[in-house]
């Protein structure tokens, strides 16, 4: 008699529930960030704060209220309905007044990171593309300051790429800095010397400039404009490839089983490429214990061939036996700060 065994494939992708903490980092955030490449701690000891980077997509160091000691311009505006952070506190949790930092922290060389979602004083009279730009000191400097990028390709995406700012309705004469649009107009468009490099983009994270301006009423004003992550849409592809039912006949003791496995990183681009990446690994488990596994750095695709050795004697006890196959992959990239 033939037994007739059923392999069910299960894709198990590698996720990471993000936990708000107030002290320390969670397990899971030091895995995201030794994923990045990003260090745990800046050059004056501050540790990456995870509740920031949960609410703003954005990698700082420290914390709001520090930045009182730090600049000058760090303060505070009540936002009800959609604020993210909590004032003398931490990220919204329903209590407290809610509402923006205009600094969220630091770099990881320690120059403050200026929060884009903080809301304007006044609606700008034109959008970015008609603004009177001026140079202010630090600004040109800013972008030789190899702490904020590890690639080249990370410092010309931010140079090149358009800017994020605040969706100006003239109708209602409002700007809302939770809904960024795209303005046609890039830091080399600008000039370097009239925009400061707070923090690049990675992978998955935005990067922000600040800028000054005179307006019509000729006021020096300041400005928060973000840029978008250099691949927000970049993720692992599972491979495997395997029979979906395997019949041994009843002469046979033992089968040998061909598996092919292997992941592929997609969607990249021309800032976003193989060379970045740290490593990129597939692991396959069979019944819930780890069988085989392939990875390689700086490549697309990883792939492997195996061969899986079933006993009959191990599936006399059920007509139709099931064997579990998991197949989990992980990408890390290179450091994308020093």
């Amino acid at each position: 008699m033939k037994r007739k065994i059923v392999i069910v494939i299960i894709l198990l992708f590698v996720t990471v529930n993000l936990k708000s903490k107030c002290f320390s980092v969670s397990e899971d955030f030091k895995f995201v960030i030794d994923t990045i490449g990003i260090p745990q701690y800046n050059v004056y000891g501050d540790e990456i704060n995870e509740d920031i980077y949960y609410a703003y997509n954005i990698f700082v160091y420290s914390n709001p209220l520090n930045m009182y000691s730090k600049t000058s311009t760090q303060r505070f505006k009540a936002v009800p309905t959609n604020g993210k952070w909590t004032e003398n506190g931490g990220v919204y949790k329903g209590g407290g007044t809610r509402g923006e930092y205009y600094v969220l922290g630091t770099s990881y060389s320690g120059s403050v990171i200026d929060n884009v979602f903080f809301p304007v004083d006044r609606t700008p009279e034109t959008t970015p593309e008609y603004w009177r730009y001026i140079s202010f000191p630090g600004a040109y400097e800013s972008w030789f300051d190899t702490t904020k990028y590890k690639y080249i390709e990370q410092l010309e995406f931010m140079k090149n790429t358009n800017l994020l700012f605040d969706k100006l309705d003239y109708t209602n004469n409002t700007s809302d800095s939770y809904n960024l649009v795209e303005y046609n107009i890039n830091p080399i468009n600008i000039g370097l010397d009239k925009a400061r490099l707070n923090t690049s983009s990675t992978w998955k994270t935005m990067g922000i400039v600040t800028i000054k301006r005179i307006n019509n009423l000729g006021e020096i004003r300041n400005a928060i404009m973000a840029i978008r992550p250099m691949a927000a849409n970049a993720s692992i592809k599972s491979n495997l490839s395997v029979q979906d039912e395997i019949l041994i006949d009843e002469n046979i003791d033992e089968l040998n089983i061909p598996i092919g496995f292997g992941a592929e990183a997609i969607n990249l681009n021309n800032y976003a490429k193989k060379e970045h990446i740290k490593e990129i690994m597939s692991t396959i488990y069979i019944n819930g214990q780890e069988y085989a596994k392939v990875s390689a750095s700086q490549v697309i695709s990883i792939n492997k061939n195996i061969n899986l050795k079933l006993k009959r004697q191990d599936y006399l006890n059920e007509i139709t036996n099931k064997i579990q196959v998991l197949k989990k992959e992980k990408i890390k990239l290179q450091k994308e700060m020093r």
